[in-house]
């Protein structure tokens, strides 16, 4: 998914700042344990998403931001758990890493910011466990489906915002623990979507508006 804000659990991002626990890393300043990441900020367990908003669970996803345990992600800032990072400051325990701000605990990100426990996931922001989703917003428990708002636990989606545990993303602000997201904000659990929001429990639809069970 692509453009997620306020994720959790974020793997493979890239631009983490911010992070702490950042290894493998170049120019990290006050970061801690931060690995393999670049600007990763404040997102959750972000995974292979990417624009994911307010989501729970949503992995594969890009553009995400303030997202907990990110991996593997681009711009990632104030994320902790952080590995193989660039552009990290202020990170404690940085090893291999390339420009990384106060990122912590940060593996494979790039340009994440405050994400923590992110995989594979770019611009999410805000997003906690989104899994292959793109413009999600506020989706729980979502699987296969496109334009669903108000849903819970969403997966293969896009586009996700305020998603929690998203893994391969780019572009993750405040999430902690990112890997492998770009840009993903507040996606909570959603999986392999598009264009999610506020939906629960939605599988193979498209353009579901406020559908909950």
């Amino acid at each position: 998914m692509e453009e997620v804000n306020e994720g959790e659990e974020v793997n493979e991002m890239e631009e983490v700042n911010e992070g702490e626990e950042v290894n493998e890393m170049e120019e990290v300043n006050e970061g801690e344990e931060v690995n393999e990441m670049e600007e990763v900020n404040e997102g959750e367990e972000v995974n292979e998403m990417e624009e994911v908003n307010e989501g729970e669970e949503v992995n594969e996803m890009e553009e995400v931001n303030e997202g907990e345990e990110v991996n593997e992600m681009e711009e990632v800032n104030e994320g902790e758990e952080v590995n193989e990072m660039e552009e990290v400051n202020e990170g404690e325990e940085v090893n291999e890493m390339e420009e990384v701000n106060e990122g912590e605990e940060v593996n494979e990100m790039e340009e994440v910011n405050e994400g923590e426990e992110v995989n594979e996931m770019e611009e999410v922001n805000e997003g906690e466990e989104v899994n292959e989703m793109e413009e999600v917003n506020e989706g729980e428990e979502v699987n296969e489906m496109e334009e669903v708002n108000e849903g819970e636990e969403v997966n293969e989606m896009e586009e996700v915002n305020e998603g929690e545990e998203v893994n391969e993303m780019e572009e993750v602000n405040e999430g902690e623990e990112v890997n492998e997201m770009e840009e993903v904000n507040e996606g909570e659990e959603v999986n392999e979507m598009e264009e999610v929001n506020e939906g629960e429990e939605v599988n193979e639809m498209e353009e579901v508006m406020r559908w909950r069970r």
